[in-house]
């Protein structure tokens, strides 16, 4: 007898419920007791032929298991860093300094180290340059760190004869509420604060973003901010808590 149908005969034999499990139909759930010889050989031709299935899937499976072992093996010799410096159009080498500039950079500016003029020399512009710091170790940190540069520039450009009788100089957590009340001891009198400054603010030219430059919404106010604080008469003042008043049955509305 072949190999062959030796293995097969020896498939059915030991394993005549995975046959029946994956040819469905094709073959009968039990045998009657009194087959002669013929059919009893075409029962065991139908059951050779769905065997030799059987094993053709096994074969299949056998290869998709090998191929996936190579695509497997393919991805963790595949190095994503290298991959990524490669888009950016940056070698390993490349990068390695830029961090060690980026780290400085970053320290400086976190501990104030300096004057903002000296962080962008050493080495912010540098770094705002480069397509390097669109890197994930470094996307977050540099938007920070712009952040903190931003604000400390500000402060140090600031000048100071704004800040007095007349002007108030926002700090984070204020709200033109809250600076009515501290300027005028009434916080309904916030819309002529956001009149006064609604072309522009006291010290436009401390902020690049012209955003910054007023207060177009009365909900928007940013550190650094110098604000107009205007002298108010007794008509100003009604006027001004009278508006205070409509703002409020607007949002009350809204809610509703």
């Amino acid at each position: 007898m072949p190999k062959a149908l030796k293995i097969i005969l020896f498939v059915i034999l030991l394993f005549p419920s995975v046959i029946q499990s994956q040819t469905g139909d094709n073959l009968p759930d039990k045998l009657p007791d009194d087959l002669n010889q013929e059919q009893w050989e075409a029962v065991r031709d139908l059951y050779v032929i769905e065997a030799i299935k059987m094993l053709a899937r096994i074969d299949t499976l056998n290869l998709q298991i090998d191929s996936m072992s190579i695509l497997n093996e393919s991805l963790s010799k595949m190095n994503c860093t290298d991959e990524l410096y490669a888009i950016v159009g940056a070698s390993k080498d490349e990068v390695e300094s830029f961090r060690s500039k980026f780290t400085e950079t970053e320290k400086r500016v976190k501990g104030r180290i300096g004057t903002p003029g000296e962080a962008h020399k050493f080495y912010f512009d540098e770094i705002a340059a480069s397509k390097i710091k669109c890197l994930p170790e470094f996307y977050e940190r540099f938007a920070k760190m712009k952040n903190i540069l931003t604000e400390y520039h500000i402060a140090e450009n600031m000048d100071s004869s704004l800040v007095g009788p007349g002007n108030y100089s926002v700090v984070k957590g204020d709200c033109l509420w809250r600076i009515s009340q501290s300027s005028y001891n009434n916080p309904y009198l916030w819309p002529a604060i956001w009149d006064a400054n609604r072309i522009t603010i006291a010290n436009p030219e401390s902020f690049e973003d012209f955003v910054y430059r007023k207060i177009s919404d009365p909900n928007f106010i940013y550190p650094g901010q110098v604000l107009k604080i205007p002298s108010l008469n007794d008509e100003s003042r009604k006027e001004a808590e009278e508006r205070s008043r409509n703002f409020r049955r607007i949002r009350n509305k809204s809610k509703d």
